[in-house]
C-alpha cells in the first residue's frame, strides 16, 4: 500500500471507524485506541481490496 493510498483511506474512513469504535467501546479513549490500532493493522496488511466497500467493511470489522 502506498502512502497516498493509506492517506486517502484514512481520511475517507476515520469518522466511520471512530463511530463504530465508540459504539462498541462506549469510552472515548478506548475508541481512539481502537481507531489507531485499526489503521496500524491496515498499514501492516497486505490485503488486496476489491473496492471501497471492501475496505470499509474490513476497517469496521477490525475496529
Amino acid at each position: 500500500m502506498t502512502d497516498n493510498e493509506f492517506n486517502r483511506i484514512s481520511e475517507q474512513y476515520i469518522d466511520i471507524v471512530y463511530r463504530s469504535a465508540i459504539n462498541i467501546c462506549k469510552n472515548k479513549s478506548d475508541a481512539e485506541d481502537a481507531v489507531q490500532h485499526t489503521f496500524l493493522q491496515l498499514l501492516k496488511s497486505d490485503i488486496d481490496f476489491d473496492n471501497d466497500d471492501h475496505i470499509r467493511r474490513w476497517l469496521i470489522r477490525v475496529a
